[in-house]
């Protein structure tokens, strides 16, 4: 087997699993960072009211609708 640098051989299982288990590490971090990003963008912002404004009854965005 061809040796990789450090006395190992080039597969070994170990270093293969090692490998693998970084890579999974890393994107996990990838994934929360980007749902934490998602979440701040949803929320709102500094003394904005989350509730509909009485000028927003029936825009078709809010659920208050008359058939």
């Amino acid at each position: 087997m061809p040796a990789n640098g450090d006395g190992r051989a080039a597969d070994d299982p170990g270093r293969l699993a090692q490998e693998h288990f970084n890579r999974r590490t890393e994107f996990v971090e990838l994934v929360k960072a980007k749902i934490a990003r998602l979440k701040a963008a949803q929320e709102p912002a500094p003394g904005k009211s989350t509730k509909p404004d009485s000028d927003d009854v029936g825009d078709g965005n809010d659920g208050d609708d008359l058939p």
